[in-house]
């Protein structure tokens, strides 16, 4: 089996650079615009030099990104129940844990994972079985209303009540 401890802290990263690689099409198409030597693909994505620099390469740069974390959010899920590789005919045990980045980036990935849950794979909306994917609850960050990942949580619990995952960990 394979598990991912904090996949939403993990593909912050990814998703910077690819926001990056966004925004830098975007201001080259949009603006006729070369993106300045002062940035780089390690700013967070709500930066405000980006917006200050073009509000339109941010919002195409901001769009694609989240079209893309979305594309493979559903990807993961579809592969992780279709790829069978153990004794040639099993699916191999998978298990993700999110919930608790609070960065813009991070919770995006959060967004789009639960989404993918809630949406089912295939052509009837099937309940994937993996991954088996389990939510962080943190006092402080998703617990109650007001905490920055609350709406995630909600989230989570609607995805719960159509497709029995996320699990729940309680990480305090």
């Amino acid at each position: 089996g394979v598990s991912c401890s904090h996949l939403d802290w993990s593909m912050v990263p990814y998703i910077r650079k690819s926001f990056f690689k966004h925004y830098k099409d975007g201001l080259y198409w949009i603006d006729n615009m070369q993106i300045p030597n002062t940035f780089d693909n390690t700013m967070s994505i709500l930066d405000h030099r980006y917006q200050s620099l073009s509000k339109k390469a941010f919002n195409y740069a901001y769009t694609m990104t989240k079209k893309e974390c979305d594309q493979a959010c559903e990807g993961l899920f579809h592969n992780l129940n279709s790829l069978q590789s153990r004794s040639g005919n099993q699916l191999p045990f998978s298990s993700i844990n999110f919930g608790t980045c609070t960065l813009e980036e991070g919770r995006m990935v959060i967004h789009s994972l639960l989404n993918a849950s809630i949406n089912g794979i295939g052509k009837f909306h099937k309940t994937p079985i993996f991954p088996c994917s389990i939510f962080q609850y943190a006092k402080g960050i998703n617990d109650k209303l007001g905490t920055p990942n609350y709406d995630l949580y909600r989230l989570a619990l609607k995805s719960t009540a159509k497709r029995l995952y996320p699990n729940y960990v309680n990480i305090d």
